[in-house]
């Protein structure tokens, strides 16, 4: 959809950001001639890629560009789930102060549950969160590998936050 300019035009988007590179490089001719700004940024998805270090500053200043000019912003990849799915995630917990795993759940919704599989993606989501002092509460053990404490003082001692939390509340 990145590609269809038509249909940018329509959804009234200003600004496409690229994650891909040359993977999912879009009609700049055909941008161009809508007004369109475009920024492509060279990006694997790869496990150990380290996508918001390298990339998070960049991004964000395209969005906040898109924004100022009151503008909307396409974020893309080529799947739309891990290199899109992180940045996109990060963008809305650092500009809406929400916490990680609300962000998540609101992004698997919208892109369903494979949003967000690569897991050193995740840890650095994780660790950027806990940076900023947005992990939230401790997620409910719902499932077989949120194990709580265990021990004399269990209730009395949290357990981590993890990264792998955000996979198992899916």
């Amino acid at each position: 959809r990145a590609h269809d300019v038509a249909l940018l035009r329509e959804r009234q988007i200003t600004h496409v950001l690229n994650v891909a590179g040359r993977a999912a490089q879009g009609p700049a001719a055909e941008y161009e001639a809508a007004g369109i700004n475009v920024l492509n940024i060279e990006a694997d998805d790869e496990e150990g890629y380290p996508m918001l270090a390298r990339h998070l500053a960049d991004c964000r200043g395209f969005i906040a560009a898109a924004r100022s000019a009151n503008g909307r912003c396409l974020v893309h990849c080529v799947a739309g789930i891990n290199r899109s799915g992180v940045v996109v995630a990060a963008e809305k917990m650092l500009s809406e102060r929400l916490p990680v795993l609300e962000v998540v759940r609101h992004c698997r919704r919208q892109r369903g549950n494979i949003f967000l599989c690569n897991e050193s993606f995740a840890e650095s989501l994780v660790a950027l969160a806990r940076k900023e002092g947005l992990l939230g509460p401790e997620p409910e053990p719902e499932s077989a590998l949120l194990q709580p404490a265990t021990g004399d003082h269990a209730s009395e001692r949290p357990r981590p936050f993890k990264p792998r939390d955000i996979k198992a509340l899916f």
